[in-house]
């Protein structure tokens, strides 16, 4: 689990909506974890317009695959039959065929093919800038403005990715524009927002020379490698892929200058580009002086006989443009001015703006950033002026400027050395919020950012192409670099998956076709626990009449009387263990740690936590008290949806959805498969495969510096593939999980406890890396995974899969057949894609196993780091298909296999331990000198809020579900 981002083209998320858009319909279908008593839970918001909704269908647009890239496929499989079984270290294993099981279709695919001209050659200059500018900005303005300044009618041109490169669609007669031989260019740094525009006196000066550095044919991307010409796997063409990948790195840099140019659109972060909503963009207020601004993401592909480029809508909340004290007066939720600021105030604000830019329309000046918000106002604050002497900031504006402030008693803000008063402001527009959104403003993104399918692949086609600049036209960038994008989406072939049984005690049923679910109705679990200990406290909220002694009483029989139901054993159940503890959570500073305290030593098995409603910092509190203090196993409900229809049968759904997860961590099992469907998972004489899941979460952008990062390994222990205890720690912030040997000795000893046995077979599902950190992964944790075996036992190798887990992607897939679409018009679950946009060489897929409750459904991306089990692209898949089924909380498909979801979970759980570090909200001076904490101070004072982390006593539970 990494930090916020932008929202992206409309995941499936929470309670199901309508249509919508085109189509719409009525309310969104039971969603949450499947029902109890009449199928799923609550359904979502009803779309607009009625109608059924209609699949995307664009006139004149294909409706098959590309033949050309259906016989590059053929061939590739072909090849790779002559490929070694074993792969050399570094080396990922070669895609040796493609899936077959399942019901055939064609999808739609948001990749747009490249069409390039015939001989297309990109010409590489190398760039020298004196003195060397290190910060990446200030580099690339210097660059553009030698490009503009030297590069006369050819600045057109040329691009630059910012550093030590250029590229041009033609040669650049260097002699005639006096830039040969490496003479020197001079450059004044100037900036757009500069007030007047172009240098002054105080322009930096730079020199900047360039030189020839060969040059690279398309035809080495669009002829070799993506036509399975490329020798890379074989010894002495080690280089033939990165050339593949400059060419990648030169497409996206060319493709990347249209919108950069545009004066109406923003970027924020690579690839990532926003229509200002004052040039004509999508926005919607999302409160607190904040908005969701639409925008469109863009990357180059290689895949089968062509070139694509991966094209989404995305969304993220931006600042909005407006005059600094009506943005105050929405952070604060009051009007903001008559008084200077608390001291709290101050310091949530400086957090809100800190690196903001700002303008003072009124005096026409520059652009100012804001460091932070000063301790003293406008009259307070004197300097020394050259023109007044001493005067305070108050007077100066007077004086200077002819303006009386409103606010003098407002603190300042500090841009540098100058301190500049809020009411002069006006927050610049196009700049990106990094910061943690708070709930409402959360549900507000969602609302903005969830669209049905159709909708979605509407804009992407109808608004991103032109807004990236795709149109093709001859005065377009792409188009003088000798590409052209097509503007129909690709269509790719398709898999529909079957669905395995589910199996319970008494019982095995069946996935509703089309909807990824079952019903709970009349089911047991197919081991119950047993439960003689149980201890209710219950949180009294003084203001809720209905809050009473009694109505507790019946939550607490209706709990007892549906762990009946499921068959969750408490024939032996005490009474007397039963205790209502009350304690008043209405006041701030509610302290629970001496109740942690107090039932420590009796130790119950479990403490059911009656909260009046859902407070986020008491809730956080007791998972920290139970989980790494007391060694308690605690659970929440919430009185405010317990007693809904309290004397009712349906009230049973919300208690049987909470014990869920009250009997896996119990020691028991909700649902198996039957082992026919896992059957790639055992040995010869028996044994199960150990399953494993890793993941590392990071700090947000509010974190301070030093925050550490947070890892765990999740690992089964038994035939069930339900149970999966966590190794969690705390590390310097980074992707590598450092102790990952360590951690996976522990998952390995516990299932030769559990088993009697080690594992023949380990199964690995990275989650949270990149493209990028593939090899890393390979490199790094692999090796100390390996050795952690040796260490538990000399001799001992398991064979090993490493499958990487994607999440944050861009793609989505569009059905084209009405019989191949769920009502929302998603494609249906269990829709897998191995070809068509998939690596050219390498073993990966895409798999949908679920059905969105809302918006457009994202599959998830599975890449093979390692595969010395030897499974078959059809073996991979619907063992993956399987796993995405046995998510212990929820009676349906879940949208990543379960080994990384419960990694991702127990990471979550990690970071409710350190959450008032995580989100800064604690003071960050040394307690013991009062300076300001560094990072090394942040992190030592993690650690030990840290402790030794989970207790001893829930380590081989599943705590964190």
């Amino acid at each position: 689990m990494a930090t916020r981002g932008g929202y992206q083209g409309g995941g499936g998320r929470g309670g199901g909506r309508g249509g919508g858009g085109h189509g719409g319909g009525g309310r969104g279908g039971g969603g949450g974890r499947g029902g109890y008593h009449g199928g799923g839970g609550r359904g979502g918001y009803g779309g607009g317009g009625g109608g059924n909704a209609q699949l995307f269908r664009p006139a004149n647009a294909p409706t098959k695959p590309d033949d050309r890239a259906t016989k590059v496929e053929g061939e590739m499989i072909a090849k790779s039959k002559a490929f070694p079984d074993t792969v050399h270290d570094g080396d990922f294993p070669p895609r040796r065929g493609f899936g077959t099981t399942g019901e055939k279709t064609f999808v739609r695919a948001n990749y747009f093919p490249l069409v390039f001209k015939p001989g297309q050659e990109f010409f590489r200059y190398q760039i020298k800038v004196t003195p060397d500018e290190s910060k990446r900005s200030a580099r690339r303005r210097i660059i553009d403005l030698f490009i503009e300044g030297a590069l006369g009618d050819f600045s057109n041109e040329v691009v630059t990715d910012g550093g030590n490169l250029c590229f041009s669609a033609k040669q650049l007669p260097l002699e005639r524009l006096s830039l040969a031989d490496g003479r020197k260019f001079l450059v004044k740094l100037w900036w757009q927002d500069d007030v007047p525009p172009g240098p002054n006196p105080r322009s930096r000066e730079y020199t900047v020379q360039i030189r020839p550095n060969g040059s690279i044919l398309a035809s080495d991307l669009t002829e070799k490698y993506v036509m399975g010409r490329s020798k890379h796997r074989e010894p002495g063409h080690e280089h033939d892929e990165d050339i593949s990948k400059e060419l990648i790195q030169v497409l996206n840099i060319v493709l990347n200058r249209g919108p950069e140019m545009n004066s109406r659109t923003t970027s924020a972060g690579r690839n990532k580009f926003f229509h200002l909503p004052s040039k004509g963009g999508v926005s919607a207020d999302l409160g607190g002086g904040l908005e969701a601004v639409q925008g469109f993401y863009k990357s180059v592909r290689p895949s089968f006989g062509r070139v694509l480029c991966n094209v989404n809508v995305i969304s993220s909340p931006f600042y909005k443009e407006m005059p600094m004290m009506n943005a105050l007066s929405l952070f604060f939720g009051r009007n903001v001015g008559e008084q200077p600021l608390r001291d709290m105030e101050r310091k949530r604000l400086t957090s809100f703006l800190r690196r903001v830019k700002v303008t003072l329309p009124h005096l026409n000046s520059k652009t100012w950033v804001i460091g932070q918000v000063s301790h003293q106002s406008a009259n307070e604050y004197t300097f020394m002026s050259d023109e007044f002497g001493e005067v305070s900031v108050t007077q100066y504006f007077r004086r200077k400027y002819g303006v009386g402030l409103r606010f003098p008693n407002l603190q300042l803000f500090q841009s540098g050395g100058t301190m500049v008063p809020m009411e002069q402001c006006t927050i610049a527009p196009g700049q990106p919020y990094r910061g943690k959104i708070s709930e409402n403003q959360t549900s507000n993104m969602i609302r903005f950012a969830c669209r049905d399918p159709t909708t979605n692949a509407k804009i992407i086609t109808e608004t991103g192409l032109n807004t990236l600049g795709f149109s093709n036209s001859q005065n377009s960038i792409p188009f003088k670099f000798g590409v052209k994008v097509d503007q129909n989406m690709a269509v790719v072939p398709a898999r529909i998956l079957p669905t395995p049984p589910i199996q319970y005690s008494n019982k095995t049923t069946e996935v509703e076709k089309g909807r990824g679910q079952w019903n709970l109705r009349a089911l047991r679990f197919y081991r119950g626990c047993t439960l003689s200990r149980l201890l209710v406290l219950s949180f009294v909220n003084t203001r809720d009449r209905s809050y009473t002694s009694e109505n507790v009483s019946q939550l607490v029989a209706q709990f007892r009387e549906t762990c009946q139901d499921l068959g969750i054993n408490h024939d032996k159940y005490d009474r007397s263990a039963c205790r209502d503890e009350r304690m008043d959570v209405n006041g701030s500073g509610t302290d629970i740690e001496p109740l942690f305290r107090r039932y420590a030593s009796s130790k119950p098995e479990l403490m059911l936590i009656i909260l009046p409603d859902e407070i986020k910092d008491l809730y956080q509190r007791i998972k920290f008290l139970g989980d790494v203090k007391a060694g308690i196993q605690t659970f929440v409900a919430l009185y405010s949806k317990a007693s809904k229809g309290i004397d009712r049968q349906g009230n049973k759904q919300y208690w049987a959805n909470l014990l869920l997860k009250v009997n896996i961590r119990l020691g028991g099992v909700n649902h198996i498969l039957p082992k026919g469907s896992l059957g790639w998972l055992w040995s010869k004489d028996g044994k199960p495969a150990m399953l494993v899941g890793m993941d590392v979460t990071h700090p947000s952008a509010v974190s301070p510096p030093g925050t550490p990062s947070i890892a765990a390994v999740v690992a089964s222990c038994d035939g069930t593939f339900m149970n999966y205890p966590a190794s969690l720690r705390i590390q310097e912030k980074g992707e590598m999980i450092k102790e990952v040997g360590e951690m996976f000795a522990e998952r390995l000893l516990h299932y030769q406890r559990t088993m009697g046995c080690k594992p023949k077979t380990v199964l690995i599902y990275r989650d949270g890396v990149s493209e990028g950190q593939y090899l890393h992964v390979l490199s790094q944790e692999l090796p100390q995974i390996l050795k952690a075996c040796e260490k538990v036992e000399a001799g001992y190798r398991p064979r090993v899969t490493l499958v990487v887990v994607g999440k944050r992607h861009h793609t989505r897939f569009y059905p084209t057949e009405d019989q191949m679409a769920d009502d929302r018009k998603n494609c249906l679950p269990g829709t897998v894609v191995d070809r068509g946009i998939t690596d050219v060489y390498n073993f990966d897929f895409f798999l949908q196993p679920h059905k969105a409750l809302q918006g457009t459904a994202k599959p998830a991306h599975y890449f093979v780091l390692r595969c010395e089990n030897f499974y078959s692209a059809d073996d991979l898949q619907r063992m993956t298909m399987h796993l995405c089924h046995l998510f212990c909380r929820a009676t349906k498909s879940v949208s990543v296999c379960t080994p990384a979801k419960l990694a991702d979970l127990a990471c979550d759980r990690g970071r409710i331990y350190l959450q008032s570090i995580m989100d800064g909200s604690e003071a960050a001076t040394d307690s013991g000198t009062g300076r300001p904490e560094g990072p090394r101070d942040v992190f030592e004072r993690a650690t030990r809020v840290w402790g030794n982390g989970v207790h001893r006593d829930l380590a081989t539970s599943m705590f964190y579900i």
